[in-house]
């Protein structure tokens, strides 16, 4: 799985985003079984739940009393990116 992560200009606050990001898949994972084709459990797959375009889900990461918007979109090719601003 591949993340990409666009974090706000503050590098005070790069390690909160990053927790922020990080409570946000903690809460948002959904585990999938995999088959094969004779309907046999191969692995499990996690998914990470996308929120709507322009939207995001308010998180208050533990290690700060500041929350933030987190924004979830999976592409094409498979890669999930997060947004991250200020709420």
């Amino acid at each position: 799985m591949k993340i990409e992560i666009e974090l706000q200009n503050h590098p005070d606050t790069y390690l909160n985003q990053f927790d922020a990001v990080d409570e946000y898949i903690k809460q948002n994972t959904l585990k999938v079984d995999k088959t094969d084709f004779l309907g046999v459990t191969v692995a499990e797959v996690p998914l990470i739940k996308e929120t709507l375009k322009n939207t995001g889900v308010k998180i208050q990461p533990k290690s700060t009393y500041r929350k933030y918007h987190v924004s979830c979109r999976k592409t094409k090719s498979g890669i999930y990116k997060f947004k991250v601003w200020i709420a």
